[in-house]
């Protein structure tokens, strides 16, 4: 289940006690009040702050350690500070440019250009700053919004359409200004040279101001009216942007229903949703908290249902509610005997060096499911409940057996220390490196070599890499040499790769890599009449036979052929090596084309959408050639001309000569 999370307002309108116009999904405006203190030292740690401005509101604050934030007129040296600059009260054509260090003592004025994040660290002396105002600036005007600029991780409303050019401003849509049945799609440039970022934002669309006015404009899609009794509608945008408190919707939008407190009857807990005009299915309907639906193409009506229930509240953690559907309801504070409910521990509320111990009831008559879990539910009396959690000092956990991370596998004894080294682990041989990593793979280990699998475990007996062939001892050391292995006798080289069908010092081994008393030879041989081929049985092979990834014929004598070779009335051509051949091939001048079975080609022959044409003897053809009773010319790579002329002779796109 989705959950979301109230916006913060920004602390600056707190601190300072003073107005804060919010707007749809934004963030405040402060009013902060001007200051031309020219105070001297106070104390003597303590210097004064003069900021000015010849229009505007202008004032330098710190933000206090609980996270307020309060005006200044004076402070410490090192002092983090901020200034702020509101465009009220602005002259025609004027806007905020950036802040000017006066005095010139200050070494970090950052976000010069700003107007809420600009920032320094108090020097050892009096600070006069001013911001600077610019007439190089343009008006931008919005159709239902207005403009907003970055302000941390939030944003501060302009109050004047005039703003300096090259500023990144953002768009932000006022919702109670759209058409009846209307509902917002898009921004749009209606004159001026932007670019908008994102023109399907309500509230963060951004772009640079240019040196011209701009007028931003609107586009609506149709919708319908959405009434919820003691409650909201809401949805999502493409772009992530959440909408909330939304009167209608665009048909096919998947929209959400929740419960608005401050209209819910008193001592009642919710118990579902029901649609009281209109045709929609509610996906949830028993989800206070979100309901899924989504819009028709009409107007609805939904209310929320309602039935006596008592308080429920966790101290440490929050509250969900198992519904009917077997989803659940989060954030209930209000539940109705017989309901399912949930305490479920919020990590970030324990407190340091403590660890989650049990939930206790602080309240009411119920029985906790299981208090030592972090999730723990019970049946909601009759009565009003508060459940608690508790907390014990933190221990830290031993943790044994295997671990891993991003680097791989390690293993911990039964006191929580790595293990290094040869470790025997549940009857298996493994080995831990010096920062107690598992090997894997081949080891050199006290001058033997060992091989170690994906998952560590040590081989031995045969092993099998990718058709090489090793040997691995009983105590896994890989063997080299000649070794008697079950009976037979098999050599294997310094590199611990078996030998097979080859000599080793005036001995024979065969394919399978074993000793041979009385070999015979396998492989190619020759003599003064040609080459043959002999099997692993010492046999001389005939036919068609693939070796080592090429094609030869041997004759029923066994020898190897070379030249043509007609095999049943098909002709082939076989390389002095005995190598079938394949492809264009020239004999003597002439051009022969094998396929790739090695067949020699005759007749027209389509290569790639080119054509040839190759005589009965298979040699390529070119110049003029009577074939089927036309005559077609092929150029001197064999090619055949089409529609074209050939010498004042026209052929078509067959290729045939028009007369």
């Amino acid at each position: 289940m989705r959950k979301t999370t109230c916006k913060k307002v920004g602390v600056a309108a707190l601190a300072l006690g003073l107005s804060c116009f919010c707007v749809l999904n934004n963030g405040c405006v402060v009013h902060a009040q001007s200051t031309e203190s020219k105070m001297e030292k106070v104390s003597e740690n303590t210097y004064s702050i003069s900021v000015t401005s010849s229009h505007g509101r202008v004032s330098a604050v710190r933000f206090k350690e609980n996270g307020d934030v309060e005006q200044v007129l004076n402070a410490v040296p090192g002092e983090k500070l901020y200034l702020r600059f509101e465009d009220v009260d602005m002259s025609s054509g004027l806007a905020f440019s950036k802040w000017v260090d006066d005095n010139g003592n200050l070494t970090d004025l950052t976000n010069e250009d700003s107007y809420y994040d600009c920032s320094f660290t108090m020097p050892a002396g009096k600070v006069s700053i001013h911001a600077e105002l610019t007439e190089n600036s343009s008006v931008v005007t919005v159709d239902n919004g207005g403009l907003k600029v970055k302000y941390g991780s939030d944003f501060m409303v302009l109050e004047s359409s005039t703003v300096a050019t090259g500023k990144e401003v953002s768009l932000y849509y006022s919702d109670s200004m759209t058409p009846s049945r209307k509902a917002f799609k898009e921004w749009y440039v209606k004159s001026g040279k932007v670019e908008l970022s994102d023109p399907t934002s309500m509230d963060n669309c951004k772009f640079i101001v240019p040196s011209e006015n701009v007028e931003i404009g609107v586009i609506y899609e149709d919708a319908y009216n959405i009434s919820v009794e003691n409650g909201y509608a809401q949805y999502e945008l493409p772009n992530g942007e959440y909408i909330w408190l939304t009167s209608r919707g665009v048909p096919g939008r998947q929209m959400y229903l929740k419960v608005n407190p401050y209209t819910r009857p008193e001592g009642m807990a919710f118990s579902k949703w029901v649609v009281t005009k209109g045709n929609v299915k509610l996906d949830s309907p028993y989800s206070s908290y979100e309901c899924p639906f989504i819009m028709p193409s009409e107007d609805l009506e939904i209310a929320a249902e309602f039935v006596p229930g008592h308080a429920v509240s966790v101290e440490g953690g929050v509250t969900s509610k198992t519904l009917p559907d077997n989803q659940f309801d989060w954030y209930i504070d209000i539940a109705a005997p017989g309901d399912q409910i949930w305490a479920c521990c919020e990590e970030e509320l324990i407190p340091e060096g403590m660890e989650f111990a049990k939930w206790e009831v602080a309240k009411g008559n119920v029985q906790l499911d299981t208090p030592e879990d972090k999730e723990c539910s019970f049946t909601m009396p009759e009565e009003e409940v508060i459940v608690r959690a508790t907390y014990k000092p933190f221990e830290e956990k031993k943790q044994t057996g295997w671990q891993s991370d991003d680097r791989g596998r390690w293993y911990n004894d039964e006191n929580g220390n790595y293990v290094t080294g040869w470790q025997k682990i549940e009857g298996v041989w493994y080995y831990f490196a010096t920062d107690g990593y598992m090997q894997t793979g081949w080891q050199n280990l006290g001058g033997a070599w060992y091989y170690l699998a994906a998952d560590g475990v040590m081989q031995t007996g045969w092993l099998d890499l990718g058709g090489t062939w090793y040997y691995l001892a009983a105590n896994g050391a890989m063997q080299t040499g000649w070794q008697w292995i079950g009976g037979s006798c098999y050599y294997f080289y310094g590199d611990g790769h078996m030998a097979s069908n080859t000599w080793i010092n005036g001995s024979y081994v065969n394919a399978s890599g074993a000793w041979v008393t009385n070999p015979v030879s396998s492989g190619w041989q020759s003599n003064s009449v040609g080459w043959w081929y002999n099997n692993a049985s010492g046999n001389y092979v005939t036919g068609w036979q693939y070796i080592g990834g090429v094609w030869y014929y041997f004759a029923a004598d066994g020898y190897m052929q070379t030249g043509w070779l007609n095999l049943g009335g098909t002709w082939y051509y076989m390389a002095s090596s005995g190598a079938m051949q394949t492809g264009w091939l020239n004999l003597g001048g002439t051009w022969y084309y094998m396929a790739s079975s090695g067949v020699m080609q005759t007749g027209w022959l389509n290569l790639g959408g080119t054509w040839y044409y190759m005589a009965s003897s298979g040699a390529m053809q070119t110049g003029w050639k009577w074939i089927g009773g036309s005559c077609y010319y092929f150029y001197g790579d064999g090619h055949m001309a089409a529609d074209t002329w050939i010498d004042g002779s026209y052929v078509n796109a067959s290729g045939a000569w028009v007369q």
